[in-house]
């Protein structure tokens, strides 16, 4: 760690603002934990996963299943763009590439 705290900091460091990373997909249709949630589908490990699989969500519920309910159309693209833009690093840029 000496090296790296002995290293200058660009001038720009202390002004620029954190960046976003966003990852949406099937695995955001039940809202809970993160894109990781699927790792511990199934286990039943963690007694936060028992209770929001099988009170929230049912124990029959596959990924496959969830693919129903994740509407592009409700995707709000305008809205979100326009509140990344006012949030982004000064220095980063806002992009959209769906998937084809």
């Amino acid at each position: 760690w000496e090296s790296i705290n002995a290293r200058p900091l660009p001038a720009w460091y202390d002004d620029v603002k954190v960046g976003i990373f966003i990852h949406w997909g099937v695995f955001s249709v039940p809202s809970y934990q993160t894109e990781w949630f699927w790792q511990s589908w199934g286990e039943y490990i963690l007694c936060r996963y028992i209770y929001h699989s099988l009170f929230s969500i049912g124990p029959e519920n596959t990924n496959n299943s969830f693919m129903a309910l994740f509407f592009l159309d409700r995707f709000l693209l305008l809205i979100l763009i326009i509140y990344l833009k006012a949030s982004t690093p000064s220095r980063g840029i806002v992009r959209f590439r769906p998937r084809k």
